[in-house]
Formats: C-alpha cells, structure tokens, sequence
C-alpha cells in the first residue's frame, strides 16, 4: 500500500511539472507574439483627420489641372523694306486674357470647369497636368444655364476625380478646395467647413464685365482666390461636392462653389447626347415673395411674376415652349407639375429638375382667372459670348 500512494504521488508531481512546462512555453511563444500583434492593431487603427486629409490631396492633385486662356490680340507694325519702302504688317499674338482651374472626369481628357474660365468658343485654352505636361484643349460646350463649361483634351490614362453620388450636404463637415490661387500658384490647398447651403450672389465675370445671378450654392470658409475657379471643392472621402466659382471681397470666409448636383447634370447631358442640353420654359420672371406682392400690390405672395425691368427685352421668348402656350407679361405662375413656386422651389428649379422633352403643366393667373397650361419643354440654344 505504501508503496503504490507512493507512486501515485510520483505521478501527480510528473504531471503537474508537464503542465507547468507546457504553461511556461505557451507563454513565451505569447509574449513573443504580442510586438507583431500590437504593430498589426498599429496598422489597422483609423486614419487621423489630419493624415485622411493629407491622402485625400495626394490622390486628388494629380487630376485638378491649370487653365491659361489666350485670344488673338491685333498688332501693326511698319516694316521698311530692303528698298527703303515702309508697309505696315499686321500681326496676331496671343493675349493672355484669363486664368483658372478645372479637374479631370475622364481618363481620356474630359474636364471640367466654370463658364467664366472657358467663356468664348474663339479662345485658345492650353491646360497644364501637375508631371509637367501641357496639352490643347477644345470646348467641348458650354452651359447656357449655369456658370459651369466642359473641355476636352487628347490624352489617355489621366487621373480622375469622382462626383459624390447624392447631396447629403451637412453643415460643418470639412471641406478641402484646390485651385490655381491667383493665376500662379498651381495646385493650392485650403480647407475649410461647409458653413452654408442654397446660397444666392450676384457673381461679377472679372474677363467680361458682366454680372449674373448664381443660386444654390454651397458657402465654405475655405480660401477660394481669383484663380480657383473651376477647381474642386472635395470632401474628406476625396468626391466632389462641388466647383468653386465664386468669393465674396467684402468679407472673409465668404467663398461659394456650384452644388455637385448641376455638375452632374452637365456631365450626364453631354454623355446623352453630346453637349450640355439644359430644359428651357421661355420666360423671365421675378420670383414673388409676400414684400414683392406688397411692392407691386399683387393678388399672391408667392409664384413667378412673367416680366422684366430691362427695356426693350423679351418677356417670353420667340419660338419657345411658353409662347406655343400663349403666356404673357403679366400672368402669375403658381406651380409646375403640382409644386407650388414658393421659397426655394423657384420657377428655374422647377424647370432645370426637368429633361429636355419633359412635358411640364403650370397653374397660372391671369387677372382673376386661374388658367391651366400645359407644354413640352426644349432646349436652350448654344450658349453665345
């Protein structure tokens, strides 16, 4: 008996030594194992806003390109002859007439970039990639509607920038505009927050002179200069949410970029059909609001007010969808396809929502008569400087 308790105890203590060694040897081959782990949890730990930021211009750079825009100066020069005879030659340099920014939307050339930049179809664009390349672009159309242009140059494999798919805008999210700043400094970066929505301005083309009415735009507080315009307003995925257009001098922190809404409308118009085809109604109006009803004593404080202040300009277009319907200076429209035109739904949102060939029914008075008017909408002709 002695003799077998004790051989039992021999072989506990055989097993508990087995155990600890096993134990011991799972621990080390544990403790050598955690440097690699805690370097594999290193490289999957979320980017900073920072370093997001700094991936997101990297990648985005290479597709935002400068635009030099030239047009035919004229010249007279006299010339004397070997024979002592002077005749005057005429000749044509190019004259730098403006500078801006667009972004890459095709591998094979096609860009983007604001009406103002590429404004005549006379001027001679020249484009410059950040390798150093330069190329000659054409225009492709230019939008009768909105201050936005596509151009296209001969290329292949370019870098891209892709659109935001929606327009889940939300205030203060960040947002990242790079440009051509001031016509020299290629490629600048600033960053700012989204600080506004649906915003209006009376926009000042510094090439033409002339002044138009921009609606719908995003505001940012990221630098925007003379220069940037046409450039991409991104968002920290690196998609485009907007093209910068425009800034406001009298204050800081005021820059606004056209919504990536009306890009792509622009985008999937000229791959429908070839050029930017934009819905026309036909009319100039003033948007009524409850101060312009009391201003001009209407009988509605809300609609479209078919008219103009300019003298001698044309209230319904010749030959457009509102003359085959008989509108006229005076009439009041109240809604198109059951929306009513009040607020933000303004008469031009209603129609640019629309396609070309859509058929639009509008609730209209005239007088005290409430008539209802039915048309198929066309297109806007080219857009002429």
């Amino acid at each position: 008996m002695e003799t077998h308790a004790s051989f039992r105890v021999a072989r506990a203590g055989m097993l508990i030594a087995l155990n600890l060694a096993v134990a011991l040897t799972v621990h080390v081959a544990w403790s050598a194992w955690l440097p690699s782990a805690g370097a594999a949890q290193k490289s999957i730990a979320p980017a900073s806003e920072e370093e997001r930021m700094i991936q997101v211009i990297a990648k985005a750079s290479p597709a935002v390109v400068s635009i030099l825009v030239q047009q035919e100066g004229q010249q007279t020069l006299t010339v004397t002859l070997g024979n002592g005879v002077e005749v005057e030659q005429e000749k044509r340099p190019l004259v730098e007439v403006g500078k801006g920014t667009g972004f890459i939307m095709s591998a094979d050339g096609l860009i983007a970039t604001n009406r103002h930049v590429a404004f005549s179809r006379s001027a001679i664009l020249t484009v410059f990639l950040t390798d150093g390349r330069s190329f000659k672009a054409r225009i492709v159309d230019i939008d009768p509607v909105n201050d936005l242009a596509l151009i296209k140059i001969d290329a292949k494999n370019l870098p891209t920038l892709a659109l935001e798919a929606d327009d889940a805008y939300r205030l203060g999210q960040t947002t990242i505009a790079i440009g051509n700043a001031l016509g020299k400094y290629a490629n600048t970066v600033t960053r700012g927050v989204l600080s506004g929505v649906d915003r209006y301005v009376e926009a000042e083309n510094n090439v033409t002179g002339g002044t138009e009415r921009l609606e719908e735009l995003l505001q940012t507080d990221a630098a925007i200069n003379s220069g940037n315009s046409g450039g991409p307003l991104l968002n920290l995925d690196g998609k485009v949410i907007g093209m910068n257009t425009a800034v406001e001098h009298s204050g800081q922190g005021l820059g606004f970029a056209i919504p990536v809404s009306e890009i792509r409308k622009v985008v999937d118009s000229y791959r429908l059909y070839g050029a930017i085809a934009r819905p026309r109604l036909g009319v100039r109006y003033f948007s009524i609001t409850p101060e312009f009803q009391l201003e001009r004593k209407l009988a509605y404080g809300y609609g479209a007010l078919v008219g103009t202040d300019e003298p001698g300009e044309a209230v319904v277009l010749y030959n457009s969808p509102a003359a085959s319907v008989g509108l006229r200076a005076g009439d009041i429209i109240l809604e198109v396809n059951g929306k009513k035109l009040e607020g933000k739904m303004t008469l031009a949102k209603a129609v640019q929502s629309l396609r070309v060939g859509d058929t639009v029914t509008m609730k209209v008075a005239r007088g005290e008569a409430l008539l209802v008017l039915t048309t198929r909408l066309d297109a806007h002709p080219p857009y002429q400087p």
